[in-house]
């Protein structure tokens, strides 16, 4: 019973899957998603943090800035806005999200008047390497459902493409 107990307790760390990745230094958040009927373009612009750069064929590219990372739970880190690089790829019926270069923007000095960006990486890697600690897999698990909250919509979607209507 004893060692039944302690597996469990070691697996469990291995159960808590998100969909954050280390690559190449860098913490990268990719999900897919059925298209259902989705207007990508809506989708993004129904977010006024969120700018688009680049609209190709099937292929959205762009920023969020100064977005409030929204839930409940996570450390105290989790209550400062963000910003984040994402490409969205329409294929096989399915739209993939990336995003990259997230950054955490900290309110600094004694009236916190000063605005100080830091990435992810700086609080949840170490040796290129995502921390297995509770903190981090718990703060990255907090992330992953606000990112997939912003990122799984619904709207129009036609024939496979992206539209812009």
């Amino acid at each position: 019973m004893k060692k039944l107990i302690l597996t469990l307790l070691f697996s469990l760390p291995l159960m808590a899957q998100h969909s954050f990745r280390a690559e190449n230094g860098d913490i990268i958040w990719e999900k897919s998603f059925p298209v259902n009927n989705v207007d990508l373009v809506a989708m993004v612009e129904s977010h006024p943090e969120f700018t688009v750069d680049a609209y190709i064929d099937n292929l959205l590219q762009g920023t969020a800035k100064d977005m409030a990372i929204s839930g409940e739970g996570g450390s105290g880190l989790m209550k400062n806005n963000c910003k984040f690089d994402y490409v969205i790829v329409l294929e096989d019926g399915q739209y993939v999200v990336k995003v990259k270069d997230f950054k955490f923007l900290e309110k600094m000095g004694p009236m916190q008047m000063r605005t100080v960006a830091n990435s992810c990486e700086k609080y949840f890697m170490d040796n290129k390497k995502i921390r297995p600690t509770p903190i981090t897999q718990g703060n990255l698990e907090y992330l992953d459902n606000f990112l997939t909250g912003i990122f799984s919509g619904t709207a129009i979607a036609s024939s496979g493409e992206l539209t812009s209507n």
